[in-house]
């Protein structure tokens, strides 16, 4: 929070007036500390959950889903954590399961080299930070990346690769563009297509103007993410605040 609460936030401020022309918002120093005080019990309420769930299971009791991602400039990188638990509730003897799967952290990451290592202190500090223990961890997902991998092995936790993930590369295998480690493509019509559209994705996150007017775009249609895969465009502190008020 001590990272995003240094940018402006101007899209959201937009959106905030659009709301209501009438209202101005408290200072911005203010403001950041509201939004502290909510990322806070939230986390907390989570963490209450959480202990719920351990408390009727034992552990193992929940799962968890760990990745890192940069930004096309890789000057930044941010690492998020979300877990996933089942609440049960009897009222009346009818008993409800309800699924959550909430982000319970989400910030930059400062780790110069993205190792296993690395990256498996930082999920540990965060299950420490809610009072839970790595033996809560029934299984950890992520994208298969070898760093992922090896940072489950050293946190001793089992690890499955997501299912989009296991998707993608069961639709690329089958087409041939992706015949593993020590095999050519056999299908490099497709893997060029491939290629070219990452180019041209990445061309599209590297333009200050076409990121602008998608921003412009969607502060107007009251929306700060697109249904368009890789071209969505969030503020920080958006990100932030709605990541971490997630349930």
């Amino acid at each position: 929070m001590d990272h995003f609460s240094k940018a402006s936030s101007p899209g959201l401020r937009e959106w905030v007036r659009g709301l209501d022309p009438r209202y101005r918002p408290p200072c911005r120093e203010t403001c950041i500390k509201i939004l502290r005080i909510i990322q806070a019990l939230v986390i907390k309420n989570i963490a209450d959950m959480c202990g719920v769930v351990r408390a009727e299971l034992g552990e193992p009791c929940l799962g968890g889903t760990m990745d890192l991602w940069s930004l096309k400039s890789a000057k930044e990188t941010f690492a998020c954590f979300r877990v996933t638990l089942i609440l049960r509730q009897v009222i009346e003897e009818r008993v409800t399961l309800t699924q959550l799967s909430p982000v319970v952290a989400f910030s930059p990451f400062k780790e110069n080299h993205h190792t296993g290592a690395a990256i498996a202190r930082w999920g540990t500090a965060v299950m420490t930070a809610m009072g839970l223990t790595l033996a809560c961890i029934l299984v950890l997902t992520g994208d298969g990346a070898s760093n992922n991998t090896k940072a489950a092995k050293i946190m001793d936790v089992p690890f499955a690769v997501c299912g989009p993930h296991n998707l993608q590369r069961s639709v690329l295998v089958s087409l041939g563009e992706d015949g593993g480690k020590k095999k050519p493509s056999s299908n490099p019509q497709v893997k060029k297509l491939v290629q070219r559209n990452a180019r041209m994705t990445a061309v599209f996150k590297r333009s200050n103007v076409a990121v602008k007017r998608l921003a412009d775009a969607q502060v107007w249609n009251m929306t700060f993410y697109s249904q368009v895969p890789h071209q969505g465009f969030m503020h920080p502190i958006v990100v932030d605040a709605l990541y971490n008020t997630s349930f």
